[in-house]
């Protein structure tokens, strides 16, 4: 009889450190799963965040233009450099972009991309208020045209970084 208690002791110690291990591997697996989604997550917020951005830097150049475009075509017409006011169309399209830039830059972790982003807008600025002869304007949109690609090639690298680090995860083998 002794035997029989002590082997139904020993049955159920064992089965208490196996449940524990059980419930221990069990908790490890959800806090695993739970990592591995909120880095998914904020991976692809991330990624939306700088694809957004390059589309909203892109309409920001384009408006840059734009204003600068109908300076040139107002200096042809009167001699006089960054006199005349834009069509409302240009000026909102030129507020919005600012705007959307300006939302969307903050969600951006790279340092780099922020900096390029400031820059962009104070050349853009630059090349269509401050510039005081259509020289100095040229010049800037030049400028703008070398940050823009500058900018263009850091989100590029952000981004293919995310898809390996992705690529990375999918194919570590699981624990």
């Amino acid at each position: 009889m002794f035997m029989l208690l002590l082997g139904s002791a020993i049955t159920v110690f064992i089965g208490a450190i196996e449940n524990r291990r059980t419930l221990k591997r069990d908790r490890e697996a959800r806090e695993d799963a739970r990592r591995d989604k909120l880095l998914e997550y904020l991976n692809e917020f991330q990624r939306d965040s700088l694809v957004q951005l390059q589309e909203a830097m892109f309409e920001l150049g384009r408006a840059t233009t734009l204003i600068h475009m109908h300076n040139k075509r107002s200096y042809a017409k009167t001699g006089e450099w960054h006199q005349q006011m834009y069509p409302e169309e240009i000026n909102e399209r030129e507020r919005a972009a600012h705007g959307r830039t300006a939302m969307l830059v903050v969600r951006v972790r790279d340092d780099k991309v922020r900096e390029l982003v400031q820059e962009f807008k104070d050349i853009a600025i630059q090349a269509t208020m401050s510039s005081e002869s259509k020289e100095e304007a040229d010049r800037r949109m030049r400028q703008l045209q070398k940050k823009h690609v500058e900018m263009n090639q850091r989100i590029g690298e952000l981004l293919r970084t995310l898809h390996d680090e992705e690529t990375k995860m999918l194919e570590a083998p699981k624990k």
